[in-house]
């Protein structure tokens, strides 16, 4: 994408993918604006270069029911929940190739399964962020 993006339009863009997805049904609709500015103030939003997959993401230090309804002022641990991610993009590797890149030394994932808020799934870390399969 050769032309330049503002932090808004990205955030608008990334409110559309969220509403348009099946991500999280459970919140509801009216939340969403509120959650995605909250996360990008935070530094817990992540976006791929072509501005097309959206990840919130952010480090605990233990599972635990609570970080699953509300956001941490500050990560700690290293464990990277991610409690929602969306994607138009072709590449079906491109949420996993943005968390491969994710900046902190991680030893887990917890997410939940497409389009649930109680399938919960953990993935151990490899050496070197590598997720293992």
């Amino acid at each position: 994408m050769s032309k330049s993006i503002t932090i808004r339009e990205l955030l608008v863009r990334c409110l559309g993918m969220v509403l348009t997805s099946k991500v999280c049904p459970g919140t509801p609709i009216t939340k969403w604006p509120k959650i995605i500015l909250h996360a990008h103030n935070k530094g817990y939003l992540f976006t791929n270069m072509t501005f097309d997959s959206f990840v919130m993401a952010y480090r605990i230090p233990f599972w635990d029911e609570r970080f699953a309804n509300e956001i941490p002022e500050m990560e700690a641990g290293s464990i990277l929940y991610v409690p929602w991610c969306v994607s138009q993009c072709n590449d079906k590797t491109a949420l996993l190739k943005m968390l491969r890149s994710y900046p902190h030394e991680i030893t887990e994932i917890i997410y939940y399964k497409r389009n649930s808020d109680t399938d919960l799934k953990r993935i151990k870390i490899r050496r070197n962020n590598h997720v293992e399969v």
